[in-house]
C-alpha cells in the first residue's frame, strides 16, 4: 500500500558570494515531526525560523544541531570544491552542489517536489519550484539554509586554522 503523503523538500546553498573556498548546498526534508526530539528535549519551534544571514551564529548552531540529532528531518549535503568552481563557474557549480545535495537526501528518503531558494532549477526528474528568497518564506529551504551556512562556516574556520 502506497502511501499519499508527498514528501516535499527545500535546497539553499552557501558560499556562492564569497571569493574563497567551496559552494555548498543543502536539502531538507521534515518526514515527521514528532512532539520530542530523540534526546527527549522538546522539539525546536520552528516559528522563528528564517533565513541563516538573519540569525546569529549561536543561533545556527542551535538549530544545526537540532536538525541533525532529529530523526524525523531527512538532509544531504552538496559541496563543489573552488577547483570546481574556477573550472565551470559560479553559477554551473551551485546548480551541481544541488543537485549533489538531493542525491544525497534521496539515499534515506526521496522527495516528490523540491523548493529551490532563488531563481536556478537544477536538473533532476523531481518536480521543483525557485522561489526568490524562499529562505525567508519556506521553512525547508531555512533549514537548508542553516545546514549549509553551518557546514561551510565550519569548514571555513577550520581552513583557517590550517592556512591563517
Amino acid at each position: 500500500m502506497q502511501s499519499s503523503k508527498r514528501i516535499v523538500a527545500g535546497i539553499d546553498e552557501a558560499g556562492r558570494g564569497p571569493l574563497a573556498g567551496p559552494v555548498m548546498a543543502a536539502a531538507v526534508c521534515f518526514t515527521s515531526m514528532q512532539p520530542r526530539s530523540r534526546l527527549g528535549a522538546p522539539k525546536l519551534s520552528l516559528g522563528k525560523l528564517r533565513d541563516s544571514k538573519r540569525l546569529s551564529a549561536k543561533q545556527r548552531e542551535e538549530y544545526y544541531r537540532r536538525f541533525i540529532q532529529d530523526p524525523g528531518i531527512q538532509w544531504g549535503i552538496g559541496r563543489v570544491s573552488e577547483r570546481v568552481i574556477d573550472k565551470i563557474n559560479i553559477y554551473q557549480a551551485t546548480r551541481l552542489a544541488m543537485e549533489r545535495a538531493v542525491t544525497n537526501l534521496s539515499k534515506n528518503v526521496t522527495p516528490d517536489f523540491l523548493f529551490i531558494d532563488g531563481t536556478m532549477r537544477i536538473q533532476t526528474s523531481i518536480s521543483q519550484k525557485t522561489i526568490v528568497r524562499g529562505d525567508e518564506q519556506i521553512k525547508l529551504c531555512a533549514a537548508a539554509s542553516i545546514i549549509a551556512k553551518v557546514r561551510r562556516d565550519r569548514l571555513m574556520l577550520s581552513y583557517h586554522k590550517k592556512y591563517p
